[in-house]
């Protein structure tokens, strides 16, 4: 009976260290899992606090949020310094332009004035065999063109520097003709017909000198209407 007791005692104790070898296995598992639970939120806490601190420098402060404003302020206001002060000169050219074109051309309407009325004495002194001594005068066409090459009259219109454009390239071919007229007197003045030839000249060129007196003053008149002179 006592020989079973202890054998009965020997079995528990087997049982109970065969028990006890995988309740420290688990408890040791538990320790680790607990400790790198433990390291993981150490971690996600630490880039918690990078996050925030990089937030905290993205978020612009007062003096910055200034200072950009003062840029934008300073950018816009250097902006509109250029944009009127290219508005003041382009009209400043577009003003002294006009005047020195409608100066030229009042000086030119005067000009072939006189062109017309020498054209009709020579014209009447040729049924005579007689003959105008003094040539005729040249137009101006120096204001006209560098206006237009400098596109001054642009700024008021296109149109208006077109117009100008025709006005003087007709100026010019009348200087032109004038010149061909005085090289031909000049030339053929022994020839039997030079009266009549001369006449014919006189007054085809006639007929040019007024019609471009028209035209002329008539530009004169849109530089009036454009208020770009008095």
């Amino acid at each position: 009976m006592f020989e079973a007791a202890n054998s009965l005692v020997a079995d528990m104790k087997s049982l109970t260290e065969a028990l006890r070898c995988p309740i420290i296995c688990l408890r040791d598992i538990a320790t680790q899992t607990n400790a790198k639970i433990g390291s993981g939120m150490r971690v996600a806490g630490a880039k918690a606090k990078a996050l925030l601190a990089c937030a905290k420098r993205l978020v612009p402060s007062r003096r910055a949020i200034g200072s950009l404003l003062g840029v934008a302020v300073g950018f816009g206001l250097a902006t509109s310094w250029d944009l009127w002060k290219t508005y003041r000169d382009h009209q400043s050219e577009l003003f002294r332009a006009a005047r020195t074109v409608n100066q030229e051309l009042i000086a030119d309407s005067e000009v072939m004035k006189l062109d017309i009325e020498y054209l009709e004495t020579d014209i009447a002194a040729a049924q005579s065999n007689k003959e105008v001594v003094l040539p005729m005068q040249n137009v101006a066409t120096v204001a006209g063109d560098t206006a237009y090459l400098k596109g001054s009259l642009d700024y008021q219109s296109v149109e208006l520097s077109i117009k100008l454009r025709t006005i003087y390239s007709s100026l010019s071919s009348i200087n032109r003709r004038i010149e061909q007229r005085e090289f031909y007197r000049m030339t053929n003045a022994a020839m039997s017909n030079f009266g009549s030839r001369r006449t014919m000249i006189d007054a085809a060129l006639k007929d040019e000198l007024m019609a471009e007196q028209k035209a002329v003053e008539s530009f004169i008149g849109e530089l009036k209407k454009a208020h770009l002179v008095e």
